[in-house]
């Protein structure tokens, strides 16, 4: 059975950007760089705010998931055994919306 604890290392792993996957270290534009760490602090503005909002909930490591899916359109699955995000256009920028929505639908 997944727990709580699987669910925030599947979002930290999938909301993660890694600046070599994105641009050349050999040539890039500034401007490009500077857009990508707009982005990243986008999305870790959102994960602040969203742990800070749920800490309770979060902090128990071993609390166990709830079969189903999750989000507006469902795109946050989570089985016995599995848990898995179908991205829309970015999951980097989506993913925390859909645990928000899964937080919602059952603690609040």
């Amino acid at each position: 059975m997944k727990t709580i604890k699987d669910l925030k290392n599947y979002v930290k792993k999938t909301s993660r950007y890694l600046v070599k996957d994105y641009l050349d270290p050999m040539c890039f534009y500034q401007s490009e760089y500077n857009l990508l760490m707009e982005e990243r602090n986008k999305v870790k503005k959102n994960s602040k705010k969203l742990y800070k909002e749920f800490r309770d909930i979060l902090k128990d490591d071993n609390l166990p998931l709830i079969v189903g899916n999750y989000g507006t359109s469902g795109r946050l699955v989570i089985r016995e055994n599995k848990i898995h995000y179908k991205a829309n256009q970015d999951e980097r920028t989506e993913i925390h919306n859909h645990l928000r929505n899964y937080l919602e639908t059952h603690y609040k």
